[in-house]
C-alpha cells in the first residue's frame, strides 16, 4: 500500500523573550481510497531564528540553549561554520505513527518540509542525523535519520565524536 501525505498543517508560536518562533507541522494522510477522510499520523516540531535580529552570535546561543543542548548544539555548530547567519530553521524531530513509518514516508515528509522552508524564504535547515527511535508506548517512531538528509543534499556541518552529525541544507542551492 503507497501512502501519500495528503497535508502537512504548519503552526508557529512566538517567543517574544527569546526573539525565536516554534513551529509545528501536522501530517495528515487520506485514510480512504476515495480521498474524503484524512487521518493524522504525526507531527514535525522545529524552531526558527532570524539571525539577522540578534545583535551578537552570543544572543542567539543563549536563545537556543533555552531550548534544549540538542538546540545549542546544532546552532553551535552552524556559528562555527562560514555561514552567514540568517533565517534558521532547527528540525528538532519527526513522529510517525509506527504503522505508517517507512523509508517513502519519511523521505516525502522532508521534502515536503524542504519545500515548505523554501517557500517560507528560509536560508538554511539544521538537523542532527540520528537513527530512529521507537516509542513503544504510544507506537511512534521518531526520526530523522542520515541517509534521506543525504539524498536531499544536507551536508554534514560539525559534530563530535561523541555526538551524533549537525547537518545543514542551504535552501538556495534548490
Amino acid at each position: 500500500m503507497t501512502i501519500e501525505i495528503s497535508d502537512i498543517s504548519y503552526s508557529f508560536s512566538f517567543e517574544t523573550d527569546l526573539n525565536m518562533m516554534n513551529g509545528y507541522g501536522e501530517i495528515k494522510i487520506f485514510s480512504d481510497e476515495v480521498f474524503e477522510q484524512e487521518e493524522t499520523i504525526g507531527g514535525i516540531s522545529f524552531h526558527y531564528y532570524n539571525g539577522y535580529e540578534f545583535d551578537t552570535n552570543q544572543e542567539l546561543l543563549i536563545s537556543s540553549d533555552s531550548v534544549s543542548g540538542d538546540e545549542i548544539y546544532m546552532i553551535h555548530s552552524f556559528l562555527e561554520s562560514d555561514f552567514d547567519r540568517g533565517k534558521i530553521v532547527t528540525l528538532d524531530r519527526i513522529d510517525v505513527q509506527e504503522t505508517y513509518h517507512s523509508v517513502e514516508i519519511e523521505l516525502q515528509i522532508l521534502e515536503e518540509f524542504v519545500e515548505f522552508c523554501n517557500y517560507m524564504d528560509f536560508d538554511y535547515i539544521v538537523v542532527i542525523a540520528a537513527n530512529p527511535k521507537h516509542h513503544d508506548k504510544k507506537g511512534i517512531v521518531e526520526f530523522p535519520q542520515l541517509k534521506p538528509y543525504r539524498e536531499l543534499n544536507f551536508t554534514k556541518l560539525g559534530g563530535t565524536d561523541n555526538r551524533l552529525p549537525v547537518m545543514i541544507k542551504v535552501l538556495d542551492e534548490i
